[in-house]
């Protein structure tokens, strides 16, 4: 293992680059470079070794000692360590790679320069720092966050280390289920999949990682597939100094991946908890299908099925995974799930009319519960089905407890809870489970979308705006029309306008929008041909978009017309967006009471539901 630091007074000068070894710090000119604490050991490595070369091997042995590691590892770490100098491998400057051998310093290492300092100086300086102190002081600057609790963890995408598509996804079907594994085990904190594959392809520092995600520790690793072979790589690193808490290196046929999942799992349990194996709690079981074949397609169809673009890809892997093994239950929930977010997002790809799917939808999940009658996410379906397709919000209630009570660390069922509760009324439920799912989640913009959606149904304008521009800058697009609205409620119709006209992820939305800004600016010939062209367009299918921008406006008769239109064809639009604010000049009108009723969602059939799941939420 690489000498401390801490115990030495090395400093060495690397072209235009000095190092101190005592300190950690690469400094070039007036500018400290941020380098990782691990990757800045290598470059210590090679420093001593220069003008040699040192081999993967040698680099293996002098900075991790006797952890295991892998070659992809170090070169991980260099690739880092030049990011962080602002080499290019392309046309270095600093570290050369010797084919066949390994990585040398090119440039001639020597001593810095080193000035004398006077006592006087010394003194000056010492003064200086006190006086910075005291500003610091007294402008209340505030303290740095405080260290994430040691039982947290981070699971970063396993790297695919082939050029197969199929493998990448096969990588991140297998993060998933680590994570989730992980996320099953009490007393662990593990961030959730949006936020930890934000960091898919990214090298990113991982005391940078580990301080925007709040977790101590990071899961990273390596997938390798050769016909039926199989070959991963793990290893557990404390966050602030990639110092290692665990590695090991699994090579095994396909059979073996559950055997690989729930070693890993126990392992870095054991790690965080500082347990011998022995001492740990059993990993919790993961059912897996009987046939290896369907359980590789399962893994992929669960790298496709969270994104919209791949959705459908998701879906037929599914079919064909039950084609394979029936018997097999979280496959059966997974092709209820993505085919009730293709529904939901208003998939135009879908191949089935809404009512066709939602019988499938509900025959797959039934299939799913007759094999499992314990499984958690297939009592979320259940309540879904329940909800958005039946509008039975009382009968989905307790179907999403008994979800959150099989598996309380969820973030997707805990995700699904928030939003029940805040479109049943308990805005303040919703807030605490979208507050936990925001500390869970610190990098999903959907996260932050809806606790601005509880803010919004609260009244918090100001709140709401900001959340909605928070998770606008995490670059995933869409949420215009949400600050639109805001912005048309505080009074700001010309801006609510330009976020109307930016908002290119639903044109129907954004002419909706106009139409309400339009009719707030005294536009009404705009406003007159905005509405037109939304009755014209999308009036048959989504008849609640023209309802809420009449409502909007105060055309309270035509509002009632298309509201009922919309009851008619059982829009979902309507059951989940009824408390939009756009609809508040039609509350105290009798007609109101009359709709909402039809579809369950009146103040007194929503007060009897028994809901409150807040409790069951996990550390």
């Amino acid at each position: 293992m690489a000498a401390n630091p801490e115990q030495t007074n090395e400093r060495y000068q690397v072209a235009d680059l000095t190092i101190d070894a005592g300190t950690w710090q690469v400094v070039r000119g007036d500018d400290t470079l941020s380098v990782p604490r691990l990757s800045f050991d290598v470059l210590l490595a090679l420093i001593r070794a220069a003008p040699n070369t040192l081999s993967v091997d040698e680099l293996m042995d002098e900075v991790w000692g006797n952890v295991v590691v892998n070659p992809e590892t170090v070169t991980k770490r260099v690739e880092l360590m030049r990011e962080a100098l602002g080499d290019d491998s392309r046309d270095p400057r600093y570290i050369g790679l010797v084919r066949g051998r390994g990585y040398r310093i090119i440039p001639p290492v020597g001593k810095p320069n080193q000035r004398r300092r006077s006592r006087l100086t010394v003194l000056v300086a010492a003064v200086a720092v006190a006086a910075v102190a005291a500003v610091a002081l007294w402008m209340s600057i505030p303290p740095p966050s405080p260290a994430p609790p040691q039982n947290s963890v981070a699971v970063l995408p396993f790297v695919s280390m082939t050029n197969d598509p199929d493998d990448e996804l096969f990588a991140d079907g297998l993060t998933e289920e680590i994570s989730h594994a992980l996320a099953s085990r009490p007393g662990l904190k593990v961030t959730g999949r949006t936020s930890s594959f934000y960091y898919k392809g990214r090298n990113e520092d991982l005391r940078d990682i580990g301080e925007t995600l709040g977790v101590a520790n990071l899961l990273e690793g390596s997938v390798r597939r050769s016909g039926d072979r199989l070959r991963v790589t793990a290893q557990l690193v404390e966050a602030d100094d990639g110092f290692h808490l665990w590695s090991q290196v699994y090579d095994s046929s396909m059979d073996d991946v559950l055997d690989i999942q729930r070693d890993i799992s126990l392992r870095v349990d054991a790690a965080l908890r500082q347990e011998i194996i022995g001492d740990s709690p059993p990993p919790p079981v993961i059912e897996v299908s009987a046939d290896p074949h369907a359980y590789a397609l399962y893994l992929r169809a669960l790298g496709n099925s969270y994104s919209m673009v791949r959705a459908a890809d998701s879906q037929a892997i599914l079919e064909q995974v039950v084609e394979i093994d029936p018997s097999f239950a979280p496959a059966w929930t997974r092709l209820a799930a993505v085919q009730v977010r293709r529904i939901m997002r208003l998939d135009t790809t879908y191949p089935y009319t809404r009512e066709e799917g939602w019988r499938r939808i509900a025959e797959a999940n039934d299939r799913a519960l007759a094999l499992d009658p314990q499984n958690a996410e297939a009592h979320a379906n259940l309540a879904r089905i329940s909800w958005l397709h039946e509008g039975d919000a009382a009968k989905a209630a307790p179907l999403i407890e008994k979800a959150m009570q099989l598996d309380p660390g969820n973030l997707d069922i805990i995700r699904f809870a928030a939003w029940f509760a805040k479109l049943i009324g308990r805005t303040d439920e919703a807030i605490t489970l979208e507050e936990h799912l925001v500390d869970r989640e610190p990098v999903c913009a959907d996260c932050r979308y809806m606790l601005g959606k509880s803010y919004l149904y609260a009244g918090r304008l100001e709140e709401a705006e900001a959340s909605f521009r928070f998770s606008r800058t995490m670059g995933t697009g869409g949420g215009e029309w949400d600050i639109g609205v805001t912005l048309l409620l505080q009074g700001k119709p010309e801006l609510a306008l330009e976020q109307f006209e930016n908002f290119n992820s639903y044109e129907s939305l954004s002419v909706q929008g106009r139409a309400m800004a339009m009719y707030d600016l005294g536009r009404h010939e705009e406003y007159d041909l905005a509405m037109q062209e939304l009755i014209a367009r999308w009036g048959a299918e989504y008849p609640s978009f023209g309802a809420e921008a009449l409502a909007y406006t105060g055309q309270s008769d035509a509002a009632f017309e298309w509201l009922e239109k919309s009851v008619a064809q059982r829009e979902v639009d309507l059951q989940t967006y009824y408390r939009e604010p756009v609809y508040d000049k039609l509350r105290d009108d009798p007609r109101w009471d009359r709709i909402m009723r039809k579809i369950g969602r009146t103040q007194e059939q929503l007060e009897v539901i028994d809901f409150a799941v807040a409790h069951y939420l996990t550390t």
